[in-house]
């Protein structure tokens, strides 16, 4: 069984082990740490867990951060996302024991019915801010690549369809679906800032800018840049996904 760990990064670069026995027997698995967390805001969460460490250790705190024993990478921890709330409201952590979300629940439901109706808008959104680059996203860009014209592609869209569907049951991707979905949110809920014109004598000069997107390219086992994409290495081993700039406030990095 993979073994997770809440942790404290501090801002040395050093990581210490956050144990919470007398809260919680065990926070061994994703879910589990999942499911600790999430009812808690981030700074509600750092200082819940400056109770738990030595005197002087929560000022030197900079994030939190889920490892993986054995591995070179960490996930992200998560932090009053109400998707993932949905889901631990209506299922018991003992359904989800395996990984596996049970494709009856409600709130599975909802979410397949919200990721095809994300997807007829062209995918537009799926394409532009999902941030993962593993086998449920592969999958999802084959499906929105086919355009039915014949019935042998309307048949391989629908069997391209029930593989998402399967994909998004294991409880790793549909944890990635909230906080893409919880993602999405923030942006629909922004309030775009209006700033005062200034009024300027003599015209200036316009001066293009020119925006690139920066890809990061998992080379080696073990290596993950941080806000890197979900890449998967040689062994199909997932690596941690892009943070939002709010996501980084609310203390997730990955390790260098």
């Amino acid at each position: 069984m993979t073994f997770y760990q809440l942790q404290a990064r501090l801002k040395n670069g050093g990581v210490i082990n956050l144990n919470f026995e007398d809260l919680n027997s065990s926070l061994n698995q994703l879910v589990e740490i999942d499911q600790f967390t999430n009812p808690y805001n981030s700074w509600d969460f750092l200082e819940l867990a400056s109770t738990h460490v030595e005197h002087e250790i929560p000022s030197m705190i900079e994030s939190i951060q889920i490892a993986v024993k054995g591995k070179e990478f960490c996930y992200s921890a998560c932090f009053k996302n109400p998707y993932l709330d949905a889901i631990f409201n209506e299922v018991s952590f003992t359904s989800i024991r395996h990984n596996q979300i049970p494709i009856n629940s409600d709130a599975f439901i909802e979410m397949v019915e919200f990721l095809f109706s994300d997807l007829e808008q062209k995918g537009d959104n799926f394409l532009n801010n999902y941030p993962y680059k593993n086998r449920f996203a592969v999958k999802v860009y084959r499906y929105l690549n086919i355009h039915p014209l014949s019935e042998e592609d309307l048949r391989e869209q629908r069997i391209l369809k029930q593989e998402i569907i399967h994909e998004m049951s294991e409880y790793k991707v549909y944890r990635s679906l909230c906080i893409y979905r919880k993602s999405l949110d923030r942006k629909k809920n922004q309030i775009p800032v209006k700033k005062k014109r200034v009024e300027i004598e003599k015209p200036l000069e316009t001066i293009p800018t020119v925006f690139r997107k920066v890809i990061y390219e998992d080379e080696e086992d073990g290596l993950v840049t941080q806000y890197a994409s979900n890449w998967e290495n040689s062994n199909g081993e997932e690596r941690e996904e892009f943070l939002s700039e709010e996501e980084v406030r609310e203390m997730v990095k990955t390790y260098e």
